[in-house]
């Protein structure tokens, strides 16, 4: 680590955060993300193929799998487009583009223009001055009014003025604005651009990310996201020299199929963040070794002979700093300190992120030691400290599908055992679970809590621990026989005080080292 790569991580490191920032979004400059960002898990891999999608959970790492392309020597230029308020200005401008009987194509070539046009306004002042390419640019900017340098905002305002002029009783207002902002014009520029590219072996991507908040059941929305869709799954092609990467989030993915008009080919180029417990371990031990280079270089020594990359340098690493096992539960059995802590999560690196760093400041307090060595005291004591936050952070991330999420595990969850039948859960509908729910409709409320992950199936029981399966393992639904047994995920039972009816922990499916990788047997 040089200097300048050192003073890039300084301010995302302390005593109170040794594993460093939980988001993405907070870590600036090239250096900092390229350090942090972990290229060593099949994730990483499936970038390589060029997804037009990546979707994630909240905390899955879907900005800085985005990220990566700045660091990714296999694009040229990288054009991101990433807030609500300028995404909000593209639904405006497709809408006002939008009649009531309008066709999905015509969206998607109103959003085609749009992202070209912002394209060249960002790259205008990165090409070579004076070159024909450039020169075509500047001329068919200064024509729509666009100055040189102008931002993805100021296309966007002038897209939405030309609508405004020309939407007052218009018929055919997709023709007109395509007319309007396309033409043969811009096919003839957005030829020589892609000429540009080929001669010169170079590649774009524009990137959209911060699409977690969005009112799915207005038409308004909806309508644009169809387009969008459409045009991003035509994007990403084997030849193609501009690449598209949308951001999607997992928790909306089934609403987002649904608006779709043809979802084999919309999402054709999907890249979907499931974690698994050894990636996570890598992950942390990355952080922790991040951590000691800045602030206790000696003890980065002893780990010297080792490949933290790898499952077995990782795990040496982490047993070295972390008890083996812990047995002070609620559960009379040894647990290993990895699978306790992970079982606390859905398997999201910033639910990892958020334990460690809390796990941590609750070893620095109890024992002073600022260069983590963990305790099983610290352990128990750092996550009940933030497990509630946790589960917060999954009801914000769900609240546009099931607002009413935390209501209804408030009033059903203390109701049922940590292992229950459908019958249990049905009885505990009945009588704590409609008045908050609001419908009379079973099969909804169940979704609610097998969406959201508080509930999953039973799959084996051992001698030691139950294990279970959870819908954010599935590549779809996790669907229930008439006979399954269902469990109450470890990381509610805590904030809402589930009951124990079998005296043994679950183990959601992924959260042990040694399980099978479940994207495998997808």
């Amino acid at each position: 680590m040089n200097e300048k790569q050192r003073e890039s991580l300084l301010g995302h490191f302390s005593e109170d955060e040794p594993f460093g920032p939980i988001n993405a979004s907070q870590v600036h400059g090239r250096e900092a993300n390229e350090l942090l960002f972990d290229t060593h898990n099949k994730l990483y891999k499936g970038l390589s193929k060029r997804p037009s999608i990546v979707v994630g959970r909240k905390g899955a790492g879907k900005t800085a799998y985005l990220n990566s392309c700045y660091f990714d020597d296999f694009y040229r230029f990288v054009v991101k487009l990433d807030t609500a308020e300028q995404f909000m200005l593209v639904v405006d401008a497709v809408e006002r583009a939008t009649l009531p009987n309008y066709f999905a194509e015509s969206v998607a070539s109103v959003w085609d223009r749009i992202i070209h046009i912002a394209l060249f306004c960002e790259l205008r002042g990165k090409l070579p001055q004076h070159h024909r390419i450039t020169n075509l640019i500047s001329d068919y900017l200064a024509k729509h009014g666009l100055n040189p340098g102008s931002g993805f905002a100021a296309v966007l305002w002038h897209i939405a003025d030309v609508l405004s002029d020309r939407s007052k009783g218009t018929v055919g207002i997709v023709a007109e604005i395509v007319r309007r902002v396309a033409s043969t014009e811009y096919e003839e520029l957005k030829k020589s651009f892609l000429q540009y590219l080929d001669e010169r072996d170079q590649r774009v991507v524009v990137i959209l990310d911060s699409l977690d908040d969005f009112r799915l059941d207005s038409a308004e929305v909806s309508r644009a996201l169809q387009g969008l869709l459409k045009h991003i799954g035509r994007s990403n092609t084997p030849r193609s020299r501009i690449d598209v990467r949308f951001c999607l989030p997992a928790e909306l993915y089934h609403s987002f199929t649904q608006i779709s008009s043809n979802p084999t080919k919309d999402f054709q180029r999907e890249l979907t963040l499931h974690w698994i417990a050894p990636e996570l371990r890598i992950l942390a031990v990355h952080r922790m070794l991040i951590y000691f280079e800045l602030f206790f270089p000696k003890r980065l020594e002893q780990y010297k002979h080792l490949d933290s990359s790898t499952k077995r340098g990782a795990r040496t690493i982490w047993d070295s700093i972390f008890p083996r096992s812990i047995s002070r539960t609620k559960y009379d059995v040894h647990e290993s300190a990895l699978s306790y802590i992970f079982r606390h999560t859905q398997l999201l690196p910033r639910h990892v992120l958020i334990l460690l760093n809390s796990i941590a400041r609750s070893a620095r307090r109890t024992d002073g030691n600022n260069g983590l060595q963990i305790t099983e005291e610290a352990i128990i004591e750092g996550i009940s400290l933030v497990e509630n936050r946790i589960v917060q952070e999954v009801f914000s991330a769900y609240k546009t599908v099931h607002p009413n999420a935390q209501n209804v595990c408030r009033a059903c969850i203390p109701e049922l055992g940590n292992v229950f039948s459908l019958g249990d859960l049905e009885r505990v509908f009945r009588r704590h679970g409609k008045a908050v729910f609001h419908s009379d409709d079973f099969n909804d409320f169940r979704a609610l809590l097998v969406e959201t992950g508080v509930i999953g199936k039973r799959i084996e029981e051992t001698e030691n621990y139950i294990q279970a399966q959870f819908e954010y393992t599935v590549p779809n639904h996790l669907h229930f026989s008439a006979d399954d047994m269902y469990c109450v995920h470890p990381l509610y039972s805590g904030p809402f005080s589930s009951k124990v009816s079998v005296p043994k922990p679950i183990y959601p499916y992924g959260t042990n080292a040694d399980d099978p990788d479940y994207r495998s047997l997808a």
